[in-house]
């Protein structure tokens, strides 16, 4: 794995998973103890690299908002700027915002459910009246192009 350029992560999550697989072949007298120590005694895990993550800054941030506010004369801009503005306000992680659905915002309470967690839980999370204004102008577009012929 390592000769193929294989990621350290992946190698030891790997790893695991085939010594899991031993353990429970031990486990079941399919093998014996002896033999599963002695196999993984000689392996050599590379060590994890961290890399470092990308952190903007507030400012940073309102400048990139301002750039999508330009555009968001468009459809597409104004779905690039609300997306955004759910990943900034809320921390929702790129997946979680790409598989939300209508129903999950609730402009009653101001709120939206994300249900695609990386921890499978359901999270709500309160959002700002502006974010809520830009969701609807983007919905009532979107019933227009669906509405014409």
């Amino acid at each position: 794995m390592k000769k193929n350029n294989i990621t350290s992560d992946c190698i030891k999550s790997c790893f695991f998973g085939i010594k899991k697989y031993f353990y429970y072949l031990v486990k079941n007298n399919a093998l014996d103890k002896n033999d599963f120590y002695n196999i993984f005694d000689d392996i050599d895990l590379p060590r994890v690299v961290f890399r470092k993550q990308e952190v903007y800054l507030k400012d940073d941030v309102k400048k990139i908002i301002n750039i999508f506010k330009n555009l968001s004369h468009t459809f597409t801009g104004l779905g690039n700027l609300i997306f955004l503005l759910i990943s900034a306000t809320t921390g929702a992680r790129h997946r979680e915002i790409a598989l939300l659905k209508i129903s999950d915002i609730d402009f009653n309470t101001e709120h939206i459910t994300f249900y695609h967690t990386k921890n499978r839980r359901p999270r709500s999370i309160k959002i700002k009246e502006d974010l809520i204004q830009l969701l609807k102008k983007y919905f009532d577009v979107i019933e227009c192009h669906t509405m014409s012929p």
